[in-house]
């Protein structure tokens, strides 16, 4: 199902594209499906592709040096995942499905080449990193002063935002945390 021009101009990250740009996005990818609970990449990984979810989300794990897991984020359709790699040359988290999922795939010198073909591309892709680094760091911050309990229940209700649907007096995720998330 490799996806039209159309379909990726769906995507924020890729609306502005031009129809050129994306045909060529498109001639360079593949599809690849992730069956849940198996990772599209690991942490440490040397980066060679750029990858865009069609379906599906993701968990975003980081291992430290001790051995704890950290979840970091959670991603859906439309998301980039991985793109930091692009540019540091490795993962710096494990990318898990969550669900049976869906991702795009393009080679890192096609992508990487968009950068010099389309200034606004590069402004848009630096102000969506820089968003993420933001957050990251609010997190960080807050998560010194913030309970645990705190920390989840905001978690949840980004999450809820995000991706959730309102089902009665619910709002259900399309996906399942565990505990060990």
């Amino acid at each position: 199902m490799t996806p039209s021009t159309n379909q990726l101009k769906r995507f924020k990250r890729l609306e502005n594209l031009s129809d050129s740009h994306l045909t060529l996005l498109i001639q360079a990818g593949a599809d690849v499906r992730v069956q849940s609970g198996r990772p599209l990449f690991q942490q440490n990984e040397v980066c060679k592709t750029f990858h865009i979810i069609l379906e599906g989300y993701f968990k975003m794990v980081r291992e430290t040096e001790t051995g704890n897991k950290n979840l970091i984020n959670v991603l859906g359709p439309g998301d980039p995942i991985g793109e930091h790699a692009l540019f540091f040359g490795k993962y710096q988290a494990t990318a898990t499905a969550l669900i049976d999922s869906l991702v795009f795939k393009v080679p890192q010198a096609v992508y990487q080449a968009l950068f010099s073909d389309d200034p606004g591309f590069s402004d848009r892709s630096e102000k969506h990193r820089s968003d993420q680094l933001q957050s990251f760091i609010e997190r960080m911050d807050a998560s010194g002063l913030d309970s645990a309990e705190f920390r989840l229940k905001k978690f949840f209700l980004r999450l809820a935002a995000r991706y959730g649907t309102q089902e009665g007096e619910n709002i259900v995720l399309p996906f399942a945390l565990t505990r060990q998330d």
